[in-house]
């Protein structure tokens, strides 16, 4: 069941780094909003044709969802896409500048209650 913890795990990273609601991801690989659910909770083992669906809806190989890490899921992520570039242009200073003010921003985690969706509105905020 280790394997199913990792691809799951996997897929729900990747369409968090995508932006996607569980419902966008559902609606794209062709799939119900339950089933892909089960699949990211671990109640259900997908097929392979069930793999092959999700990453297509990801835009993505198969063998990103076998081999995904936790460093490359966050470089997908748009908003550490944008930074990137503008990163490059800064000097050791402004960098210093920035990292102070991340550092210092407010320490929330936005939660969900049932399943992963960003667009949820039946959030609560943990400090």
């Amino acid at each position: 069941m280790s394997h199913v913890k990792g691809v799951s795990a996997a897929i729900r990273e990747l369409r968090q780094a995508r932006m996607l609601t569980g419902l966008e991801l559902a609606k794209r690989a062709g799939l119900s909003r339950s089933h892909v659910f089960s699949i990211e909770n671990q109640n259900y083992a997908p097929s392979l044709a069930t793999l092959e669906r999700i990453c297509a809806g990801l835009e993505t190989g198969l063998g990103r969802i076998l081999s995904v890490s936790q460093d490359e899921v966050l470089l997908e992520n748009a908003f550490i896409r944008a930074c990137v570039p503008l990163v490059r242009q800064l000097n050791t200073n402004q960098r210093s500048l920035v990292i102070k003010t991340l550092e210092a921003a407010p320490k929330t985690k936005r939660v969900s209650s049932g399943f992963p969706d960003e667009k949820s509105q039946n959030r609560r905020t943990i400090r």
